[in-house]
């Protein structure tokens, strides 16, 4: 059996290590970034997408609207979007407007109009950013299904055929 050689025990020996390890193996409190990082992470830029980061973005307006038969509520969400993700989220709130924002007279005057109107100027304004891409590690929100081929938006066909009906009848005595 063969031990290992102790280098250090030797009186006059003059072993010194070829390498000496960084400080921040030695001293974990002087490591900046993890071990496993590449380098620091950089923060989005302030005007990137606030989904998934990407570039180009807008800064939009998108909105949705609850009409009861009393009162209204009102759900707005501004922030930087690019073309997809913004889109995604104005197919998602333009169609929740067009089943649940026809439910009082307030709402069917005035409410949903503004609301499908405001959020069909923030559509024209993303569809004419350039397609962007992700960031990296993040993921773009899925598009989903246009607003007419969802079935929840043909809601918007019962309170208005009735306030049709009503206007019609109105008009005709």
């Amino acid at each position: 059996m063969t031990s290992t050689p102790d280098y250090g025990s030797q009186q006059g020996s003059q072993f010194r290590p070829e390498y000496e390890p960084p400080a921040w193996h030695v001293d974990p409190a002087q490591q900046q970034t993890p071990w496993h990082s590449v380098g620091p992470m950089l923060a989005p830029p302030r005007d990137a997408c606030q989904f998934c980061g990407g570039l180009p973005a807008a800064h939009v307006d998108v909105r949705a609207h609850r009409g009861l038969v009393i009162w209204m509520q009102w759900e707005t969400i501004s922030a930087y979007l690019c073309a997809t993700c913004g889109i995604a989220l104005i197919r998602k709130m333009t169609t929740k407007t067009l089943w649940q924002g026809w439910w009082g007279v307030g709402s069917l005057i005035i409410g949903t109009p503004v609301t499908l109107l405001n959020n069909l100027s923030s559509y024209l304004r993303l569809r004419q950013l350039p397609v962007a891409t992700a960031a990296l590690g993040r993921s773009q929100v899925d598009l989903g299904r246009p607003v007419l081929e969802r079935p929840a938006a043909y809601v918007a066909l019962i309170p208005l055929s009735w306030a049709t009906w009503l206007v019609t009848n109105l008009l005709t005595r």
